[in-house]
């Protein structure tokens, strides 16, 4: 077939994911040694149907948040040679998961989505030089820190050379002409189909090797505030500040204190 195929992954097309996909490729980093992503909040977008959240529809947080914060990662990191995942979908779709990953390179991290509580909405990657961080919007704060000496830190936002101010149309745009370009100039685009196919293939194997929440050691446990958002019973460890709460006196029948599965925190 001659048809031209550009998967519609965004987030790529950000000049702070180039920027960092540049620092990585040139070894401003280092090697990779870790990484830590967690993504996430309380579930308010306007919907019309339960599309969401149907298992038969693919629903769940994994396929919802996933594709992208998946493909960005493996864009930036490269292929990974072993995963484990836990959810709580229970035999339903899952509001809360957590995705360990050991990459080809050697490097591990963690992937933590939630549809459920506010998290800290950032990728940390830390390098043997540097440790990154950036968080998810559209037009992030980015910040370096020197690895052997946490003094040393650098922040800022990413600007093509004469930009002043982040367009959103402008980058969709870009993503558009990049596929019409391909037709025209018959190359491949930026983002291919096999491109795509990577980030749902590690959605798929996650839910194939599906596990419940991982229990915390009695040292790790913390009091925790318990909510109940569509019949799922979530711990809330923490306020959105990132402070500690006080544990409600009413607890869900069948969870004892201490063993709520309530996800790590870095």
């Amino acid at each position: 077939t001659q048809a031209v195929v550009s998967v519609g992954l965004i987030r790529r097309f950000y000049s702070s994911a180039q920027f960092i996909k540049n620092a990585i490729d040139t070894g401003l980093l280092g090697d990779i040694l870790r990484f830590d992503v967690r993504l996430g909040s309380i579930y308010n977008w306007p919907v019309a149907s339960d599309f969401s959240f149907r298992k038969e529809t693919g629903g769940g947080v994994l396929a919802d948040a996933g594709p992208h914060a998946l493909d960005i990662l493996l864009w930036w990191l490269g292929d990974y040679e072993s995963v484990e995942y836990y959810d709580d979908a229970m035999g339903g779709v899952e509001a809360n998961c957590e995705i360990r990953v050991r990459l080809k390179t050697g490097g591990t991290g963690i992937v933590e989505l939630s549809r459920t509580r506010n998290l800290r909405n950032t990728f940390i990657i830390e390098g043997d030089r540097t440790t990154l961080e950036v968080d998810s919007s559209i037009d992030p704060l980015l910040k370096l820190t020197a690895t052997n000496d946490r003094r040393i830190v650098f922040s800022g936002r990413c600007r093509w050379d004469g930009e002043t101010v982040i367009d959103p149309d402008a980058i969709f745009r870009t993503q558009i002409n990049d596929w019409v370009d391909a037709i025209v100039d018959r190359r491949r685009p930026s983002i291919t189909g096999d491109e795509g196919k990577r980030s749902v293939e590690l959605i798929e194997r996650c839910h194939a090797r599906r596990q419940p929440p991982r229990p915390q050691t009695r040292s790790a446990r913390c009091r925790c505030r318990w909510d109940r958002v569509d019949g799922f019973a979530a711990a809330r460890p923490r306020s959105a500040t990132g402070r500690r709460v006080r544990r409600s006196a009413a607890r869900p029948a069948g969870f004892r204190r201490g063993r709520s599965g309530r996800w790590p925190r870095p």
